[in-house]
């Protein structure tokens, strides 16, 4: 599986969360995206492993944010490469 993730909050948590699972002997790869709107379709296509799961870990909502614009780009590709993608992110805003 691969972890799409940015910031050093929201990247910290990527890496204790690949760290948990391979205590359990599950592989993880984890990426830090430098960018939250552009993603470069070559790059992608070779970063993410075919077949295998795609989490995208938001620190705010998840529609208009990297998981979209990282669908987007796979959507457009020619060969599926992901079997899913899970974008988690904000789906509402919290109370405060």
């Amino acid at each position: 599986m691969t972890f799409i993730s940015y910031g050093p909050l929201m990247l910290n948590q990527t890496i204790l969360a690949s760290q948990a699972l391979a205590t359990d002997g599950i592989e993880a790869t984890v990426i830090d995206m430098p960018w939250l709107n552009m993603v470069d379709p070559e790059w992608l296509q070779n970063a993410v492993i075919a077949g295998k799961p795609l989490f995208v870990i938001e620190n705010h909502y998840a529609a208009g944010g990297l998981g979209q614009t990282i669908a987007t780009n796979i959507l457009a590709m020619k060969d599926s490469l992901v079997s899913r993608q899970i974008i988690f992110g904000l789906n509402e805003i919290p109370a405060c």
